[in-house]
């Protein structure tokens, strides 16, 4: 029997997509009216569970011990947490040492945002080495050449150029700040952001005479 993915309903679009091509059934978890996670709905599930942490489009970050609660209460089932935007919410705010005290847990990343690589297609995951095996056949066996060699280099070349790395994120992270202060001086509300992007809107927007 195929365990379910659960995920948010409003989150990244290629969870769906891809259980439709693989055939995973999907358990669909509505998001609040704030647009923000009540990660209790996902305790206990016994399900894969896929959660983006900073959420997209959202632009909300659950904490590590909320996400925690929900690895401990299902043991026997994978979580996936997607940090694709991670880099810009902050320290501490990754969920990568919880895979050092726990076996059911995957974190992954992305070279796509903060290091500027979109169209490279590369990225990476940790998690214990049984895992990481496990992940290893599946990819051996369906998809073996994922990723080229230009984009393996870039990658390589991306993590060893640090101060470019902390130099890109502390500007985005500027201009985002300045963004949301502007915007909310004109009138506009919106949470404040933890990715590369801001959620914002005009209450009066709507609004005829």
């Amino acid at each position: 029997e195929t365990h379910p993915l659960a995920f948010a309903d409003i989150t990244y679009s290629f969870y769906p997509v891809l259980c439709d091509l693989l055939h995973i059934p999907q358990h669909v978890i509505p998001v609040e009216e704030d647009f923000s996670l009540d990660l209790s709905k996902y305790h206990g599930l016994n399900e894969t569970i896929v959660i983006a942490n900073p959420n997209a489009p959202t632009t909300l970050l659950q904490p590590v011990a909320a996400i925690e609660e929900v690895v401990r209460t299902n043991p026997d089932s994978i979580v996936i947490v997607d940090e694709a935007y991670i880099d810009f919410a902050g320290p501490n705010a990754s969920c990568v040492p919880l895979t050092k005290k726990y076996d059911n847990v995957i974190v992954v990343q992305t070279f796509s945002k903060s290091h500027n690589l979109a169209g490279a297609r590369v990225g990476f995951c940790v998690a214990n080495p049984e895992l990481i095996a496990d992940m290893n056949r599946i990819k051996f066996s369906y998809s073996p050449y994922n990723v080229n060699s230009l984009s393996q280099a870039a990658a390589v070349a991306a993590m060893e150029d640090e101060n470019y790395f902390r130099d890109t994120v502390g500007k985005i992270c500027a201009t985002r700040a300045d963004t949301m202060t502007k915007l909310r001086e004109r009138g506009f509300t919106g949470p404040d952001s933890a990715t590369n992007f801001c959620r914002y809107h005009q209450p009066h927007a709507l609004q005829t005479d």
